[in-house]
């Protein structure tokens, strides 16, 4: 049986993997809501497989499917590609 996650844990998931490598643990856990006094000691625990492997499962689920969202493909490339070419082709013809 999976242990389920509660908001705040949810809410250190969300900052911590949306703002991989942009802030710290300690930065996600005060902007969870926990304590400013206990945000390094919980966020420690948090990231603990042994202490909470739900939050840990979770955290790798959400980093695989971020790292789907933004993967870099052909037809995104080209696609991108060609919006920056007609962006400055309109800018060149003004």
């Amino acid at each position: 049986m999976t242990k389920r996650l509660t908001l705040k844990q949810l809410r250190f998931v969300n900052e911590y993997v949306s703002n991989d490598g942009q802030i710290t643990a300690t930065e996600a856990a005060k902007r969870a809501g926990y304590g400013e006094s206990r945000a390094t000691v919980t966020a420690s625990e948090l990231l603990n497989p042994q202490k909470h492997p739900e939050v840990v499962r979770y955290i790798n689920e959400m980093k695989k499917e971020m790292q789907h969202k933004t993967a870099v493909t052909y037809d995104r490339h080209v696609s991108r590609l060609h919006e920056l070419s007609r962006k400055a082709e309109d800018k060149w013809r003004r």
